[in-house]
């Protein structure tokens, strides 16, 4: 079993409930070997000594949720995601529960893949990354403001520079930014002591950035981004705010 890792604290991790109280191991980023197949299980497309990646989000599956009907997963309102819900990836032996075999959440890898376990643990969250920039239509040639150095932020520059756009990647922590000019990308922000506002429209000579990305979960960095953003620009709050300051404060006349 192999298990990627995202910054999860000491403060999080007692306030996950569900299937054990809490008491369970994390993890959600999961690639492993199949060890035994249920007899129940009808025509699996994988067999015991199979290397396997697991879809962590599981719906709630029922006739009226229209997400699970679409195929959502985790949209489901009552999505009970493994790692969160059910015990993760941080373990030696997982049970996959019988809702996500169902709905296909155990996908096998080609077997003659020579892709690392380690690789292949951040199919997770490269596929987040992929299906938010779906939605963004990064075009040749546009300025791309990513805000957040960690490894999702450093995600979204490579996605973002393999379209052909010009990265600009800002950073607080000065390790991180440090890091991450390894990858090259065309300009960097240490928001820790620049004017981020100022920063972004002097590198774009004035007319904003065209796409938007919030890969840190600091509310004051989404309000300056919001107004760093070019005419026609699309911004994306890829990650979350703490529950208890989620709120963001919006100029209706930006």
């Amino acid at each position: 079993m192999y298990e990627g890792t995202k910054d999860v604290t000491k403060e999080f991790v007692p306030q996950i409930k569900g299937y054990g109280e809490g008491k369970f191991i994390i993890g959600h980023e999961i690639v492993g070997t199949v060890e035994e197949i249920g007899s129940e299980v009808k025509n699996p497309t994988y067999k015991v000594g199979s290397r396997v990646i697991i879809v962590t989000s599981i719906g709630c599956r029922k006739n009226g949720c229209r997400a699970c009907k679409e195929g959502n997963y985790n949209m489901c309102k009552n999505n009970r995601p493994i790692g969160y819900y059910y015990p993760g990836g941080f373990a030696e032996y997982i049970l996959i529960q019988d809702a996500a075999v169902k709905q296909g959440a155990i996908i096998p890898v080609p077997e003659n893949s020579t892709v690392s376990d380690e690789h292949l643990a951040m199919v997770e969250p490269l596929s987040c990354v992929i299906n938010g920039q779906n939605y963004l239509n990064i075009k040749e040639g546009e300025y791309v403001t990513v805000v957040g150095a960690g490894p999702i932020g450093l995600m979204h520059s490579l996605l973002a520079k393999t379209k052909g756009a010009k990265v600009i990647l800002a950073e607080y922590s000065s390790a991180r930014l440090t890091t991450a000019k390894e990858f090259g990308f065309d300009h960097y922000i240490a928001t820790k002591d620049t004017d981020f506002v100022q920063a972004v429209l002097d590198l774009t000579h004035k007319e904003g950035t065209d796409v938007g990305i919030v890969a840190c979960s600091v509310n004051k960095v989404a309000e300056d981004l919001l107004i760093t953003m070019a005419m026609k620009g699309r911004l994306s709050f890829f990650a979350g705010f703490p529950k208890e300051n989620s709120i963001l404060k919006l100029d209706g006349n930006i």
